[in-house]
């Protein structure tokens, strides 16, 4: 009865959690982004995945979460990172093969610092969630994994016309994924010795 108590409290505080945010944050982003919210279903729908995140991300970090919930949590990321980066319809597609363009377009667009923070935090949380999850346990495998569904998504750009497919954008999505591998490393090996 307790743990019935317990998740009921989680779910209910990642509702209020996600509604807020939503009321206070992505609103305002949804209209930035060019998103229509006259739709209930966007909001709606909105809530609903920030509730599952947050609901399977504080069991985790709980440590009441299973591999299951870990793996749930990992296909929500991806969908959110599928969905992200496959979202704005630019018209434009094109390859650069340009390593540093992040850093040559801060020249022509002061926002181009934002840009290329946003694509190294995106893959931050991914190592975690794969040795979580019970995918990988090295840093190698972990990488080969992302950087594949990486260059998966920047070729999706390429060929539905939502972007180009850029060689400095992998660069720091692998970037953001050693980072989340330092920043997770003492987590990580308490998790894989704990078992």
């Amino acid at each position: 009865m307790q743990e019935v108590i317990q998740k009921v409290r989680m779910l209910t505080g990642s509702l209020l959690i996600s509604f807020l945010l939503y009321i206070f944050l992505l609103n305002r982003l949804l209209w930035y982004i060019g998103l229509s919210a006259e739709s209930a279903l966007i909001p709606i729908g909105f809530i609903l995945y920030l509730s599952a995140v947050f609901y399977f991300a504080g069991k985790i970090i709980l440590a009441k979460g299973s591999r299951r919930d870990a793996r749930i949590l990992l296909f929500l990321y991806g969908l959110a990172l599928t969905a992200g980066l496959l979202r704005f319809n630019q018209g434009l597609s094109g390859i650069s093969l340009h390593p540093f363009s992040f850093i040559l377009n801060l020249r022509d667009d002061p926002s181009g610092w934002l840009v290329a923070v946003i694509n190294l935090l995106l893959f931050v949380p991914s190592f975690y969630l794969l040795v979580k999850s019970g995918i990988v346990r090295t840093f190698c495998l972990g990488s080969t994994i992302v950087m594949a569904f990486a260059v998966c998504l920047e070729l999706l750009q390429l060929l539905l016309k939502r972007g180009f497919l850029d060689v400095s954008d992998l660069l720091l999505y692998f970037a953001g994924f050693s980072v989340g591998y330092w920043l997770s490393r003492s987590a990580v090996k308490k998790h894989l010795y704990s078992r």
